[in-house]
């Protein structure tokens, strides 16, 4: 099976009316392979009713007509990209105007990280300085007996000390 030459033969007669030739080796090879073109009387029947339409008329201007609408949409895309070049990156405005956009974006991020940064810092130092706070001069005077005091005594101890209370009444 030419396989090829049967997609050649398709195409063409899907295109035009086949010549008695090529419709003899069409037929010829659609013998060998008969699954090989299954819609075959539908599309030549179609290809000869197509065949049969008149062309279609053409204006007598249809090339002034085409070179018209071209250059309307050349005209028309010029002006639209005139319209935006400030704000595309090609003009120099556009990237003055996106750079100064940069900048400042930048400097305020980085203003804003700074003041974030002191304020963190301020806070540390008041929790350290709450935390750390040195206690008055009595306080310190009293310290071995509120020490003392905080302490909780063990067994031992609180036996003697209950000794000692009855041996002092």
């Amino acid at each position: 099976m030419k396989q090829p030459e049967l997609d050649l033969l398709i195409d063409l007669a899907r295109r035009r009316v086949l010549t008695n030739e090529e419709r003899a080796r069409l037929n010829q090879i659609l013998e060998v392979n008969p699954g090989g073109w299954p819609n075959r009387d539908e599309e030549l029947a179609l290809t000869g009713l197509l065949d049969r339409l008149p062309a279609a008329p053409l204006a007598s201007n249809f090339s002034a007509r085409v070179m018209q609408a071209i250059e309307l949409a050349e005209a028309d895309s010029g002006r639209t990209a005139k319209r935006r070049s400030w704000l595309n990156l090609r003009g120099w405005m556009g990237r003055l105007a996106w750079s100064t956009a940069a900048i400042a974006l930048s400097l305020t991020s980085w203003t804003q990280y700074r003041t974030w940064q002191r304020t963190e810092y301020a806070r540390s130092i008041t929790a350290i300085s709450e935390v750390a706070a040195v206690p008055s001069v009595e306080m310190l005077r009293d310290f071995e007996v509120i020490h003392t005091f905080a302490r909780v005594p063990t067994a031992v101890e609180a036996e003697a000390d209950i000794s000692l209370l009855a041996a002092l009444q």
